[in-house]
């Protein structure tokens, strides 16, 4: 009669439980890269309409990066997409004063969709 060992499953299922949090971290810190990455091709599109300069929009580039970086999450609310929006703006009215404030203002509209208050 062959008898199963429950250590080797317990080590298993331990070693998985004590993981899981690391690789639910990592991927995480993938979804943000893919993301920021995906918004820097957009906000590049974007400048095609709007023809801001290199510096201007390296600049810009850098804003979003690192207002989605503080507090990334895949689903946002409404609130908090209006609330990164509202950073970004403010951001980049400080750190490219040059930059019209409409045109940060439209270009943030277009690279966010900015849901309305209810």
């Amino acid at each position: 009669m062959t008898s199963r060992r429950p250590f080797p499953t317990l080590l298993t299922i331990t070693a998985l439980l004590l993981t899981s949090p690391l690789l639910a971290s990592a991927d995480e810190a993938v979804q943000r890269k893919e993301f920021i990455a995906c918004m820097n091709r957009e906000l590049t599109q974007i400048n095609r309409e709007f023809k801001i300069s290199e510096a201007e929009l390296k600049k810009l580039t850098v804003i979003v990066d690192k207002e989605i970086s503080k507090d990334f999450h895949i689903k946002t609310t409404p609130a908090e997409q209006r609330k990164t929006a509202e950073n970004i703006q403010a951001q980049a009215k400080k750190d490219i004063p040059e930059l019209p404030t409409e045109t940060i203002n439209k270009m943030m509209k277009m690279l966010i969709v900015i849901p309305t208050a209810t």
